[in-house]
C-alpha cells in the first residue's frame, strides 16, 4: 500500500479521493493548499502526490519544482476539472506521471495510480542502475590505470634489464670470439702466405671470414656499438640487412634528419623500436616492401614513418589494447623516450613515432 498527499482546495473532490483510497487500504493525507503541502513533505515521506492544477497560493510549475525538491522518488498525478492542454504537457515536462479530469471515477483513480507508481519506480530504478554503471565505470578505469602503470613498470623495468644482458654480452661475444677470430684471420693470411696449396687456404679463409661476420652479427644484434661511431642511420640500415636478407622484401630507410642529433641511451631505445617493427614487417605482415625515413615536420618535433604493405594489424587490436609482448616493448621504449607512437593498419601497416626535437650528440 502506498502513502499518499491529496492537494486540493475542493473538499468535494478530498472526500472522493480520501473515502476511495482508504478502502483500497493507502495512507491518506489530505491538504487544501500549497503551503501546508509543503509542511507535510518536509514531516513524511509519499509514494504518490495527487495534486489539483488550480490552487489559490501558488502556480502549477512552482507547485510541481518544489514537490520534487522535498522529495525526489516521489510519483504525480495531476487532476483538473477542466483539461488544459498547455497545462498538462507542462505538467509532463515536469515530470507528471499521469492526469485525471474531475469528477474523478473509482476505476481510472487507481489504475492511474497503479500505473504511475510502477513507472516511477522505473524510472527510479534505471537512474539508479545508470549512476551504479557510472560508479562501476569509474572503478574499472581505475583498475585498468593501476593495471597499465603495473605493466608499464614491468615492461620498462625488463626492457632496462634485457638492454643491460644484452650490452654485457655483446662486449664478451666481441672479446671471447670477434677479437680472436680476427687474430686468426691474420695469423692464418701469413700462414698462407708460405703455404703451396691456394685452393685449401682459400677454403679456410672463407670459413674464417663467415665465422667472424657471424660473431659480428651477433655481438652487434646484442649491443649495437656501431651506434655512437656510425650513428642511428648506417647502425639502422645495418641491421636491417640482416633482418631482410634472404627475404623477397624490397625495402628502403632513410633517416637524415636522425643521425648525431641524440644521446646515446636514446639511440639504443630507438634502434630498438626500429629494429621491432621491421621483425613484425617480417613475422607477421607478409608484405612485400618497406619503407622507414624521418622528417623534422617543425623546428621541435621529429616524425619517423615506418610503413609497409602488408596484411595489417587487426583493427581490434589496435583498438582495444591487446597488443603482442613486441608491440607492447615498441610502445614502451617510445613512452621512455618521450615519444608518441601512432599505428595506422587501414592499407598495410603504418607506424608513426614522433619526438621532441632537441639538438644533442652522441655522448
Amino acid at each position: 500500500m502506498a502513502n499518499i498527499l491529496i492537494i486540493d482546495d475542493d473538499q468535494s473532490t478530498q472526500k472522493t479521493l480520501y473515502t476511495i483510497l482508504r478502502h483500497e487500504g493507502h495512507q491518506i493525507v489530505c491538504t487544501e493548499n500549497a503551503q501546508q503541502a509543503m509542511e507535510k513533505l518536509e514531516e513524511l515521506k509519499f509514494d504518490l502526490v495527487i495534486v489539483d492544477i488550480h490552487l489559490p497560493d501558488m502556480q502549477q510549475n512552482e507547485m510541481l519544482q518544489q514537490i520534487h525538491e522535498k522529495n525526489q522518488r516521489v510519483a504525480t498525478i495531476l487532476i483538473t476539472a477542466t483539461p488544459e492542454i498547455k497545462a498538462v504537457i507542462n505538467g509532463i515536462r515536469a515530470g507528471v506521471g499521469d492526469y485525471l479530469t474531475k469528477p474523478i471515477k473509482k476505476e481510472a483513480l487507481l489504475r492511474s495510480i497503479s500505473r504511475t507508481i510502477k513507472q516511477k519506480s522505473l524510472q527510479d530504478l534505471n537512474k539508479q542502475l545508470a549512476e551504479e554503471n557510472l560508479l562501476y565505470q569509474d572503478h574499472l578505469e581505475s583498475i585498468v590505470i593501476k593495471k597499465n602503470s603495473s605493466l608499464s613498470s614491468f615492461l620498462r623495468r625488463n626492457i632496462e634489464l634485457q638492454d643491460q644482458e644484452r650490452s654485457t654480452l655483446g662486449h664478451r661475444v666481441y672479446e671471447y670470439f670477434c677479437q680472436p677470430l680476427k687474430n686468426l684471420q691474420l695469423a692464418w693470411q701469413e700462414l698462407a702466405q708460405s703455404s703451396g696449396n691456394a685452393e685449401e687456404t682459400a677454403v679456410c679463409k672463407q670459413m674464417l671470414s663467415n665465422a667472424l661476420d657471424a660473431a659480428r652479427s651477433i655481438s652487434c644484434n646484442l649491443n649495437p656499438m656501431a651506434l655512437k661511431e656510425s650513428g642511428i642511420s648506417r647502425s639502422v640500415i645495418s641491421n636491417a640487412e640482416l633482418i631482410f636478407r634472404n627475404r623477397t622484401i624490397n625495402y628502403t630507410i632513410n633517416l637524415e634528419n636522425t643521425d648525431s642529433r641524440f644521446s646515446e641511451q636514446w639511440g639504443l631505445h630507438l634502434y630498438r623500436i626500429l629494429e621491432e617493427i621491421m621483425q613484425n614487417c617480417i613475422r607477421h605482415s607478409d608484405a612485400s616492401s618497406f619503407a622507414l625515413s624521418d622528417q623534422q615536420s617543425t623546428e621541435d618535433l621529429l616524425i619517423i614513418t615506418a610503413r609497409d604493405n602488408g596484411k595489417g594489424i587487426l583493427e581490434e587490436t589496435i583498438e582495444h589494447g591487446s597488443r603482442g609482448m613486441g608491440l607492447l616493448v615498441v610502445q614502451e621504449r617510445t613512452r621512455m623516450i618521450e615519444g608518441q607512437l601512432e599505428i595506422d593498419s587501414s592499407a598495410g601497416t603504418r607506424f608513426t613515432l614522433t619526438f621532441p626535437f632537441q639538438e644533442r650528440k652522441m655522448e
